[in-house]
């Protein structure tokens, strides 16, 4: 199974310990609810039980999906703590255990590192920037695979002079990681939760008021 799957698996087991205490309370919410309106059912409680079960299954489709979407896109699952993006010409920025040191590698994280220890760094065009933890500057044309070693820092940072200030290792993964897809996949989500608790509601405490549920 992929590595990503097994994590997204052990994290639904988590939420569904939280989700029990809370299933029960809606379970109890519920059978309170139809022994004041005089008409208890011994199904409603046990669906209404299983309103957060229902959501954590949809959530955990959606993450899938978006999971997919966002390998499709040259980053990483949001899983685990591994992170990674895609710069430019099948050149990674990868992090692992740690968001504020990162490793710039070709085609697949993991691979031998082309620049490591990477504190802060900048890029424009197919020009990449940075400087690493032992205050190590480098220039990496992506486009061509050059990397030239610079001992001061306005020399490393001539070709990069106009885009401004570096950012540190997480902004520029999180600059590269977060855009419009994902604004538009949470929105999904969304679209997605909230008629699942309003069917849910509408089902299991609107309709019981109307004297319809046994």
């Amino acid at each position: 199974m992929v590595p990503w799957l097994v994590l997204l698996v052990f994290y639904s087991g988590l939420l569904a310990l939280v989700a029990l205490p809370v299933g029960l309370l809606l379970a109890l919410w519920s059978w309170s609810q139809g022994r004041r309106a005089g008409i208890p059912s011994g199904n409603r409680p046990f669906f209404a039980a299983m309103l957060p079960f229902a959501l954590i299954v949809v959530a955990g489709v959606w993450f899938i999906g978006y999971a997919t979407m966002s390998m499709v896109r040259g980053l990483d699952p949001m899983v685990g703590t591994s992170w990674s993006a895609s710069v430019s010409d099948g050149y990674l920025l990868c992090m692992v255990g740690r968001a504020d040191v990162g490793t710039l590698v070709k085609e697949k994280c993991g691979g031998v590192p082309v620049v490591q220890g990477i504190r802060a760094l900048g890029q424009c065009g197919t020009t990449i920037v940075g400087v690493s933890n032992d205050s190590d500057w480098f220039v990496l044309e992506t486009e061509t695979g050059r990397l030239t070693h610079v001992g001061i820092e306005a020399r490393a940072l001539a070709p990069c002079r106009e885009s401004g200030a570096l950012k540190t290792t997480f902004q520029f993964y999180r600059d590269l990681r977060m855009g419009w897809p994902d604004a538009v996949a949470l929105l999904v989500l969304a679209s997605m939760l909230a008629p699942t608790a309003w069917i849910w509601h509408r089902s299991l405490v609107s309709y019981q008021h109307r004297g319809h549920l046994a």
